[in-house]
C-alpha cells in the first residue's frame, strides 16, 4: 500500500508498489511468480552506501497485483475515515479485518521463497531460499525462516560474536564469516540456502 523506497542511479526514490510487474522464475514445483516493489530496504537505504541500484520486492503467486489493484481501485484499502452507521472506520480496517479472519481458516502448510542478487564489478552472486512447511514439527515455513533466524544470531550474540553497542542493523551485525555461519546454522535447522556465482 505504501510508496516503496528503493534506490536509482545512487539516490533514495519512491515508487508505487503494484505500478511495476516484475516476473521471478524459480525452480520447480514453484515455477512462474510475479513480485513488486515494496518497502522493505529499512535501514539498509543508510548503512549501505554506494550502491547505483537497490531495491526489495514481494514474491507472490501470478495474478496476486490484479487482486490487489482491484482493492485498490475500489477503495477498500483506502486508509481514509469514514462514518458508518455511526462508526467511525478506515475501507483499510474493515478490510483487513475481513482478509485476516478469511485467510485464517486456510490450511497452515505453507511456503517461502526468497532470491537476493548481488551484482558489481567482479560478477554477482545469487542466494535462493525455497523452503516448505514442516509437516514432521508442524511448523509454518515462515515460522522456520523468520524464527530460526532470530534465534541463531541471538544465540550469535549471546556468544559475543557480533560486536558493537547498542541497537545494530542485522546487515552490519551479520557479515563476513558471520554470514556463512548464519547460513550453515539455518541448514542444519533444514533452511536451505543456495549459493551461486557467476
Amino acid at each position: 500500500m505504501d510508496d516503496a523506497r528503493i534506490v536509482r542511479d545512487g539516490k533514495v526514490v519512491t515508487v508505487t508498489p503494484c505500478d511495476d510487474i516484475v516476473p521471478v522464475e524459480f525452480p520447480a514445483p514453484i515455477g512462474r511468480c510475479e513480485a513488486f516493489y515494496s518497502d522493505g530496504l529499512g535501514t539498509l537505504l543508510y548503512t549501505q552506501r554506494g550502491f547505483k541500484s537497490l531495491d526489495e520486492l514481494t514474491v507472490r503467486y501470478p495474478g496476486h497485483v490484479e487482486k490487489m489493484r482491484l482493492l485498490i481501485d475500489s477503495g477498500l484499502l483506502s486508509k481514509e475515515r469514514l462514518v458508518v452507521e455511526g462508526m467511525e472506520v478506515s475501507p483499510f480496517e474493515v478490510t483487513a479485518k475481513v482478509l485476516s479472519e478469511k485467510l485464517g481458516e486456510g490450511d497452515p502448510k505453507d511456503l517461502t521463497v526468497m532470491r537476493v542478487e548481488v551484482r558489481g564489478r567482479k560478477g554477482g552472486v545469487d542466494y535462493d531460499l525455497m523452503d516448505y512447511y514442516d509437516e514432521a514439527a508442524g511448523v509454518t515455513s515462515m515460522g522456520k525462516t523468520t524464527g530460526y533466524t532470530c534465534s541463531i544470531v541471538t544465540q550469535m550474540l549471546g556468544r559475543g560474536e557480533i560486536k558493537g553497542k547498542g541497537v545494530i542493523p542485522p546487515e552490519v551485525a551479520i557479515r563476513g564469516p558471520r554470514v556463512d555461519d548464519l547460513i550453515s546454522e539455518l541448514g542444519a535447522r533444514g533452511v536451505r540456502i543456495t549459493r551461486t556465482r557467476e
